[in-house]
């Protein structure tokens, strides 16, 4: 187990509960996408609760407003220039996150995500699969 896997399993989970995910499916998630054992798992879990509960009361403020959050502010990011030193690794994904915010040079954010996560966004919202968009991409 690498440390980027480990690294990649915690910044998943905190996502995947903190977007209402239940703890038992995340449990075998976990154990299969990052091939972790159950005890790693479990510590991963109880992380990742704890972070959660802190989050919430982080943007709970006294007067009963919330506070703005940032758009991006659960989600694992890197600079422009570690994204283009590490995109062509094999493991990106499982390594940084995915979906991943890059921040641009030019002070933009942008979201790198696997085909395969597009894929299933773009089927539940009803937009074109990555085949079809390259099969009409415009060539010169």
């Amino acid at each position: 187990m690498s440390g980027y896997n480990e690294i990649g399993a915690m910044n998943f989970a905190n996502g995947f509960l903190l977007a209402g995910g239940k703890s038992d499916a995340l449990s075998e998630r976990l154990m299969q996408e990052y091939d972790l054992d159950e005890a790693t798992v479990k510590w991963h879990i109880k992380q990742a609760q704890q972070w959660v509960m802190q989050t919430k009361k982080a943007l709970d403020v006294s007067n009963g407003e919330k506070m703005e959050a940032d758009k991006f502010m659960y989600l694992p990011s890197m600079t422009q220039e570690e994204f283009v030193e590490h995109i062509e690794d094999d493991d990106f994904f499982r390594k940084y996150g995915n979906p991943v915010i890059i921040h641009a040079e030019s002070g933009d954010d942008c979201v790198a995500m696997s085909a395969q996560l597009y894929d299933r966004i773009a089927e539940k919202c009803g937009l074109p699969e990555t085949k079809e968009l390259i099969d009409h991409e415009q060539r010169t």
